[in-house]
């Protein structure tokens, strides 16, 4: 039984020995240079044209982007790359460095811009008068190859074993030799065998009872990755060209109105918009030995004039509300083209038209603009429009359901 247990013991400590810990010898190589990526290259101008019928050559491509530039390094190879002889523990080699990465070509430049402005939809054929070129540039080329990875350390020694003893002091008493005192711990007794404690008695001596060896083992250090290829850059695409109906290029367009109340009150604007879709064929409408896109975009102008007006019963200046700020934008489209008016919270509206304008009426001035306490008041539902004025009751009258100053 006991040389059972000897043997257990023998296999467990051997199998602790493979889970020792590790650690690196020599120094980790350097990672290389990456190589530098190529400048993109630069768009078009834009350019905008008013067509009239007149002869237009327009050239606006855009410029090729640059090869990459410099080189991309290997890393550097592991070095102090001498094997500690034989150690209690396990080794890794250090790791090579990795090698530089490519790098990409710059973009080539997208072609320019180009705005064609046009007084109605029934002068289409004027465009045959006019000749584009907006193709977008080459890409640059990207570096050649990658940096190669360093090279790790290697183990000179790839595994390796050291004896490891018990040991246990033996007394003589009336001439039998009696064991006593035995330590716990393997001691590792790989270059020289003797006793590592003092004698406890003198008349005794510490002997090895046991013995077993641990076992190590050196893995050689990675090789350093391999950079990665920079690949070409992407190349530029042609301009968009734009065709704006019922516009010129000089003309002042005010899409929005954004002012002070005093400021806009009693006077007329004209806000614009356009109605913008995606059409294709432009390479037909345009002369021949163009270099286009054939998909451009087809704006439609289409306006509306405005007007604010100031109706409520409140004195314009006791309201309070001169100061604040009004925001009238045209949305919509060109077949149905729709205001969206922001006044002050306590200001009521309503909207006309009169000829050709879009009166905005200021009709009353609201004594809360509590949203709750209008909601409330309009719960009680009674026939025809009503006034609420906030005192408990609801007056009915004409007009528009909404609180009076």
């Amino acid at each position: 039984m006991a040389k059972v247990y000897a043997l257990c013991l023998v296999g467990l400590l051997a199998s602790e020995g493979w889970a020792a810990d590790t650690y690196t010898f020599g120094s980790r190589g350097q990672r290389g240079q990456d190589a530098e990526r190529g400048r993109d290259g630069a768009s078009g101008q834009p350019r905008s044209i008013t067509v009239d019928g007149s002869a237009y050559s327009i050239e606006t491509a855009g410029s090729p982007g640059e090869d990459a530039y410099g080189v991309a390094e290997s890393g550097s190879s592991a070095y102090s790359c001498n094997q500690p002889y034989r150690p209690d523990y396990n080794l890794r080699g250090a790791s090579g460095g990795n090698g530089g990465n490519g790098a990409p070509g710059g973009n080539g430049g997208n072609g320019g811009d180009i705005f064609l402005y046009l007084a109605s939809k029934d002068k289409l054929s004027l465009l045959k008068s006019i000749r584009i070129s907006n193709p977008g540039a080459a890409e640059g080329r990207g570096s050649p190859r990658p940096g190669r990875g360093g090279q790790g350390c290697y183990c000179q020694d790839r595994s390796w074993e050291r004896q490891v003893c018990r040991w246990t002091f033996y007394r003589m008493v009336n001439g039998q030799k009696q064991g006593g005192w035995t330590r716990d711990e393997y001691i590792d007794c790989t270059e020289q065998r003797r006793p590592p404690y003092s004698k406890p008695y003198e008349d005794g001596q510490w002997e090895v009872s046991n013995t077993s060896y641990n076992r190590y083992e050196c893995l050689n250090g990675y090789d350093g990755d391999n950079g990665r290829f920079g690949g070409e850059g992407r190349r530029g695409s042609h301009g968009v060209v734009s065709l704006i109906v019922g516009a010129t290029a000089e003309a002042p367009r005010k899409v929005s109105l954004s002012s002070t109340l005093g400021e806009a009150l009693g006077k007329t604007f004209e806000l614009v918009n356009f109605d913008t879709k995606l059409n294709t064929g432009l390479t037909g409408l345009l002369a021949s030995g163009s270099d286009v896109n054939d998909n451009y975009r087809l704006s439609t102008l289409y306006k509306q004039k405005v007007k604010i007006e100031w109706k409520a019963k409140a004195n314009p200046k006791s309201s309070g509300t001169l100061d604040q700020d009004v925001l009238v934008r045209l949305e919509g489209d060109s077949i149905n083209p729709v205001l969206d008016v922001n006044l002050p919270p306590i200001l009521a509206k309503q909207l006309a038209k009169v000829g050709d304008t879009t009166v905005i009426s200021i009709t009353h001035v609201l004594k809360s603009s509590d949203p709750t306490k209008i909601a409330a008041c309009e719960k009680r539902g009674g026939r025809g429009s009503y006034i609420c004025e906030f005192t408990g009751a609801c007056i009915y009258e004409e007009g528009a359901c909404l609180p009076r100053f």
